[in-house]
């Protein structure tokens, strides 16, 4: 009998227990990546004055964290692929918790400084893993809705984060251990911010290596074992794949025979494959788009909490670069240790407002394509950017603001599944790491242009992202549809 396609393979299995599974495992990872991310920014505000850290030593540190994960992203790529996705996740999720954990405890800013940088260090190689992970145990059609759900984690993470602020505001936690050393709220807020992570170690510890994984590197029989496994658990103890009619499985675009180099020259090696013939396009059309989406997704996010501030310092209506000109006239600037009931609230609605965009796209999954929503959504982002030239009112500024973040931020997963889609078994892990290293490249960008152009055009600053943004569109526009990526697969299976 003729081998099956695995990709037929989950067509009868269907989306059942077993993909549920790892669906939950991935949300609750993604929220714990989520908490260690984005929730960094309202620890450093909260342990701002104990910590000592001014705009300076503020720049430092976000410049570390980002710069681990680019420098490091691509050789988790490259182990994920080579050893595994199971490993890697299960490896890096326990140094991110363990490094995390001690960051915690640390007594002055330089030595939370190095913690964090290993925080960094590991946190990329779980945020790429567990999108390859959960995309191989899914059918080619199911994939962009359910990478769509995972990111809900991101929103539930952006409300989690700061509820647990806002409580630990109220307890006013201080535990005093020795001299002038205390366990105060913002190192209890880095605790609450592991239980995810805590409970992903669990979930991780039952879960089966992707079968694509063992068939990309010729393992075949372990991939079977997988694929029965999956088979008992989502059809009955009494389904086999070979009652299904399937003996043997195969997929398309198998890695070809290796010459055993070096680790750093086999790193070489196995990437160079991406940038060439039609993956090189692809490479180009995603790196692009994604440097663009983190940018305005992540990069733009810090002001959301500064400009709330400063519009409750300044009286009467004017547009947001009036009001920032205004302020820095006025040498208005964040207090420190500055957590409010106010600047939670406005981190809640941030949260609040991701989550309703991801249910409207998967809303609109019923009735448009992958590549059309997110057309859809760039450009309406660069819409709701343009309205910061004309709208006065403080809530409407915010409002505005936030969806001007949001909108990007919310595409950024669909565009990595269509990656993911593009690039075979044994290069998309690397593939992905590649992406998310343009991206946090992104976020870096955007965050020092924004520093040094702000004060010069504040006009220029933001509608650059206006115009980023329909470039994005364009590249998005120039990805090759979803038809085109099942045709693809059909011939080459």
């Amino acid at each position: 009998m003729a081998p099956v396609d695995i990709e037929d393979v989950w067509d009868m299995l269907g989306f059942g227990r077993m993909q549920l599974a790892i669906f939950f495992t991935c949300c609750v990872l993604q929220m714990y990546v989520s908490n260690e991310q984005l929730g960094l920014s309202v620890i450093l505000v909260a342990g701002a004055g104990e910590l000592k850290i001014d705009n300076e030593r503020m720049g430092w540190l976000i410049a570390c964290v980002f710069f681990a994960q680019v420098i490091f992203g691509h050789y988790f790529g490259y182990m994920t692929d080579k050893i595994g996705r199971l490993k890697v996740l299960f490896r890096t999720l326990i140094m991110t918790i363990l490094s995390s954990f001690l960051s915690a405890f640390m007594p002055e800013y330089w030595s939370f400084l190095v913690l964090r940088f290993i925080v960094g260090v590991f946190i990329t190689g779980l945020a790429v893993t567990l999108l390859t992970y959960l995309s191989e145990f899914c059918s080619l059609a199911l994939r962009p809705k359910v990478h769509n759900f995972v990111s809900y984690s991101i929103g539930v993470s952006m409300i989690y984060v700061p509820l647990a602020a806002l409580s630990l505001m109220y307890l006013n936690v201080h535990v005093h251990v020795w001299e002038n050393y205390e366990i105060t709220n913002w190192r209890v807020l880095i605790l609450i911010n592991l239980l995810p992570g805590i409970l992903g170690v669990c979930l991780l510890y039952r879960l089966p290596e992707s079968p694509k994984f063992y068939l990309s590197i010729n393992k075949h029989e372990e991939a079977m074992v997988v694929l029965e496994k999956c088979c008992s658990v989502n059809k009955g103890k009494n389904v086999t794949l070979a009652s299904l009619g399937v003996d043997k499985v195969t997929q398309s675009r198998l890695r070809d025979s290796q010459i055993e180099h070096n680790a750093f020259t086999s790193l070489w090696y196995d990437t160079v494959p991406l940038f060439k013939g039609e993956y090189l396009r692809y490479m180009i059309l995603t790196s692009i788009t994604t440097y663009i989406l983190f940018g305005a997704g992540f990069g733009l996010t810090i002001w959301i909490l500064r400009i709330r501030f400063i519009s409750q310092q300044i009286v009467g209506n004017m547009i947001l670069c009036d009001l920032l000109d205004h302020a820095q006239n006025s040498n208005i600037t964040l207090s420190e240790c500055n957590i409010n009931l106010d600047s939670m609230i406005v981190s809640i609605l941030h949260g609040c407002t991701t989550l309703t965009v991801l249910i409207i796209i998967t809303v609109l999954f019923l009735f448009l394509k992958r590549r059309t929503i997110l057309l859809i959504f760039t450009l309406l982002g660069a819409f709701v950017g343009c309205l910061l030239n004309v709208v006065e009112l403080d809530a409407v500024i915010i409002a505005v603001f936030i969806m001007f973040v949001v909108l990007p931020l919310c595409c950024l997963r669909l565009v990595i599944s269509i990656l993911i889609d593009l690039i075979p078994t044994h290069l998309r892990a690397k593939g992905v790491a590649v992406i998310f290293m343009v991206g946090r490249i992104g976020v870096m960008s955007s965050s020092l242009f924004v520093g040094y152009t702000l004060k010069v055009c504040c006009m220029s600053t933001f509608n650059t992202f206006v115009l980023a943004l329909l470039i994005a569109a364009l590249m998005i526009y120039l990805l090759p549809t979803e038809n085109y990526v099942k045709n693809r697969e059909n011939k080459k299976s």
